[in-house]
């Protein structure tokens, strides 16, 4: 989930603003668009917040409420799925190429070496923190 457009806002303003949807405490309203054939498909889900701004322009200070939108699209939530799941895939295929027995190849007899070089690894395909290697 992120406001829109994401760019004007810190990751501590982004948590506090997601903080109560983490803890349930924030309903997402769903948004649906109409199909051909009186059906509907959810496109995204997400929240309203109002927020007090205050700035000088020309000299003469103005204060008004401004809406932030904070939404979740479907499909790009998908698209970002699809993509963590095929960079973890390939992951876990170059983990595995490590210490797998071949013509010439042997295998790592350095439990802690073979770890070191899974970071790497798991680092280049973005997937740290999400594989746990024993």
């Amino acid at each position: 989930m992120c406001p829109v457009p994401e760019t004007p806002l810190s990751p501590a303003v982004l948590a506090d603003d997601l903080a109560p949807v983490w803890k349930e405490a924030q309903a997402l309203p769903r948004l649906h668009r109409a199909q051909p054939g009186s059906t509907s498909r959810l496109i995204a889900e997400g929240f309203e917040r109002v927020e007090p701004v205050t700035a000088e322009i020309l000299g003469h200070r103005s204060s008004w409420l401004e809406r932030r939108l904070v939404i979740r699209s479907v499909e790009l939530a998908k698209a970002g799925e699809r993509g963590l799941r095929g960079r973890l895939a390939k992951a876990q295929a170059a983990i595995t190429a490590l210490n797998t027995l071949g013509r010439g190849r042997r295998r790592c007899a350095d439990p802690r070496a073979l770890r070191e070089a899974v970071d790497p690894m798991l680092a280049r395909y973005r997937g740290q923190g999400l594989r746990h290697v024993r």
